[in-house]
């Protein structure tokens, strides 16, 4: 990669044995229209096939990084210390971009509003169906600042500046399943960063596979309740685990 030109993005991708999602993500980045990007892919040490296909779809824009790691969060703090744009995307392996505008869209949308965080809303695929969508996680600009109510903003929607990072600091390990959430409400909530809403879809995320989720949700709620009472936010945990549970159970049964 170019260091000299000006990055306009970062994008930061961690992945770990992705070897059937990650070609895909990676040509949802090399699609996109605006071409002063850099890609970060932070590999945690992977022993399926995923290394060789990062060595084919290598690009100037694009480094890799494979080492151990302390896990996922602690994957995307490495990348974030070395994203050099101004603005970052953080892309899971299983995901892509909706479309090869969708960087140009969101890029406009932080200059036109003078934004420090734009929220677009996600759709939802079953690999390897990628172009079928079998739910959405929609966005209302009435509804950023709920997160006392059991809702909050998909983290593959979530881009930032990165000046926001520096100010408000990075992602909480300790936290390791909702070390997203516990960030988008610091700097929603408790920083008060300037948040610009796009209706429209900008990021496709895979559908969680049913193996480990249901630990996954209890953990990542109780590190929710955590994350609240750090920041002094108070909710009632009945209610809001209800609100958080309930709709989840709904789309598990397939009626949402």
């Amino acid at each position: 990669m170019n260091k000299n030109r000006n990055v306009i993005f970062s994008i930061i991708t961690v992945v770990y044995n992705a070897d059937k999602t990650i070609a895909n993500c990676l040509q949802s980045v090399d699609q996109q229209s605006l071409k002063d990007i850099e890609h970060i892919v932070i590999d945690g040490g992977s022993t399926d096939q995923t290394l060789d296909i990062l060595s084919k779809n290598s690009a100037s824009h694009r480094t890799v990084i494979s080492q151990s790691d302390n896990g996922i969060y602690d994957a995307m703090n490495k990348g974030l210390a070395m994203a050099k744009g101004t603005f970052v995307a953080i892309l899971n392996a299983d995901d892509v971009f909706q479309h090869s505008e969708s960087l140009k869209i969101v890029q406009d949308t932080f200059v036109e509003n003078s934004a420090d965080i734009v929220i677009g809303s996600v759709e939802y695929f079953r690999f390897p169906q990628i172009t079928q969508t079998v739910r959405r996680w929609r966005v209302l600009a009435s509804e950023v600042r709920r997160f006392s109510t059991g809702w909050h903003p998909p983290h593959p929607g979530f881009f930032v500046r990165r000046k926001c990072y520096e100010l408000g600091g990075d992602f909480d390990v300790n936290l390791r399943v909702s070390a997203d959430f516990d960030l988008m409400l610091r700097f929603i909530d408790v920083l008060c960063f300037k948040v610009e809403v796009l209706e429209s879809v900008t990021t496709r995320m895979a559908v969680d596979g049913m193996s480990g989720a249901w630990r996954n949700r209890i953990i990542g709620n109780v590190n929710v309740i955590r994350a609240f009472r750090k920041y002094n936010v108070r909710i009632n945990p009945f209610i809001y685990l209800f609100r958080r549970l309930y709709p989840k159970m709904l789309g598990l049964l397939g009626l949402k």
